[in-house]
């Protein structure tokens, strides 16, 4: 009986780590980019001429957007992997398999400053796959690519 309970202990603990492992996983780029948003968007709505608030910030939103691209778009990956040798696509390759694989369990309802979702790291990887000469690449591709098992 001590056994089946020290067993069940040992489990819950192990069960609620992983639970909130990655719950609420700030990420320290996105986080940048979250900030610099927000100081951006009153300013660029000063300059909206659409009578409709609404519009207003819809419009600084986008325009905020492109001028400091969030992670797991097309302008951040052009960015931020844009000018690296194969070798450093390759490494940030393998650091974002280990990205991806530390978002598992994070929350898919709410948003923070600085979350990243495995969907925007999944694009990341499908990007640096395509720039090295790799088609139809996502998380499973990058594991395969590197010769690593395919499950968490």
């Amino acid at each position: 009986m001590k056994f089946i309970t020290g067993a069940i202990a040992v489990f819950l603990i192990v069960l609620s780590a992983n639970v909130g492992a990655a719950e609420r996983h700030v990420d320290p780029i996105q986080n940048a980019v979250d900030e610099r948003h927000q100081k951006m968007v009153p300013e660029l709505m000063k300059t909206c001429d659409a009578k409709n608030t609404g519009a207003c910030k819809d419009e600084a939103r986008m325009k905020a957007e492109q001028a400091v691209p969030s992670r797991g778009t097309k302008n951040y990956c052009q960015q931020a992997y844009g000018k690296l040798s194969p070798g450093q696509k390759k490494q940030k390759l393998r650091d974002l398999i280990v990205l991806y694989d530390e978002l598992d369990g994070q929350s898919k309802a709410t948003r923070w400053a600085g979350k990243i979702t495995q969907f925007d790291v999944d694009y990341e990887i499908s990007w640096l796959m395509g720039k090295l000469g790799e088609s139809g690449g996502d998380i499973t591709a990058a594991r395969l690519y590197f010769g690593l098992p395919v499950g968490n």
